[in-house]
């Protein structure tokens, strides 16, 4: 059993990356919510357990991304998390584990991402985890539908949807008296009129609507398979049995997918939006490079592509 000092810590390490706001609730049972799940694990000598749901595929807007492959940004984030996981070891023996369900075959038609896009993206962040030696578990659709590679993407979305989806009255009731789901909603919303190009006001509105239809999905398949993990979020909530995180250092709000990375003068790694590089060239520079690795701060050319931002 840890002492109430070792719970403190613990406590704080992972209350670092939690988003806050005026307004959450973890002031008003959220915390007292995390310190009685850390204490079932450590009274029970488990391994501490997270789990949220991400690292879907890159985002096609011009304004966010610089291409349709995982990036700087990507490596960043899942460095950050490894960083932050592997901090548990140093206060309590079992240490804890981090899972990452990548959720890109929920979403990714609604958006007009291709599918081998999807199927890359996930195989890249999950490479670059390996490579590192992370502690993060990753999971998606496929491990539980599609163990033999014998069905196509809609079949998959299909059988998930089957299994867990909710009807539209059904959901709409749940925006309406779920404070959490109407945050997700307005994220939805706004995401969507940035992410789908050359969309109606009533089309967006029913590309939200459908995008929370299979997040409440996702939300009833992730209760089946992992109750007994503390909830985590890339999204805002109240933070009360589920909280919305930082997945870059001192970045709020803003996920790698979203994103694009950038080199500050103090040589540290950060993300920021492609357009909000961009419209500040006194202060940012693209640099170029091609796959080979080559980088350099010219205009771009036949074989060469920004690979990030730079701070100048």
């Amino acid at each position: 059993m840890l002492s109430e000092e070792q719970i403190n810590e613990i406590i704080n390490l992972l209350s670092s990356i939690i988003i806050r706001s005026d307004d959450d609730e973890y002031n008003n049972g959220g915390e007292v919510y995390l310190r009685e799940r850390i204490s079932e694990y450590t009274n029970n000598n488990e391994q501490i357990k997270f789990f949220f749901a991400g690292f879907p595929f890159k985002s096609p807007s011009p304004e966010k991304t610089i291409g349709k492959a995982m990036d700087k940004s990507e490596e960043i984030s899942i460095d950050f998390l490894s960083q932050w996981i592997e901090k548990f070891n140093e206060i309590y023996e079992r240490g804890a584990n981090l899972t990452i369900l990548s959720d890109g075959r929920v979403y990714n038609d609604l958006l007009g991402v291709d599918n081998e896009d999807v199927d890359n993206y996930n195989k890249d962040v999950r490479q670059y985890a390996n490579s590192i030696n992370s502690k993060i578990n990753w999971f998606s659709m496929n491990d539980i539908f599609n163990k033999n590679n014998e069905l196509t993407f809609d079949q998959v979305r299909e059988s998930f949807m089957g299994k867990y989806g909710v009807t539209v009255e059904e959901l709409k009731e749940l925006i309406k008296t779920d404070p959490n789901k109407q945050k997700v909603y307005d994220v939805y919303r706004n995401s969507s009129s940035r992410d789908a190009q050359n969309k109606t006001e009533e089309e967006l509105n029913q590309i939200a609507l459908t995008m929370m239809l299979r997040h409440d999905a996702l939300n009833n398949m992730t209760k089946e398979y992992f109750e007994s993990y503390i909830r985590l979020s890339i999204h805002k909530t109240t933070n009360n049995k589920k909280y919305g995180i930082q997945l870059v250092k001192d970045v709020c709000n803003l996920t790698p997918w979203h994103s694009s990375p950038v080199l500050l003068k103090n040589n540290r790694w950060t993300i920021m939006k492609r357009i909000d590089a961009e419209s500040q060239l006194d202060r940012f520079q693209a640099v170029y490079g091609d796959d080979d690795g080559n980088n350099n701060d010219n205009n771009e050319n036949d074989n060469q592509k920004i690979k990030y931002f730079k701070e100048i």
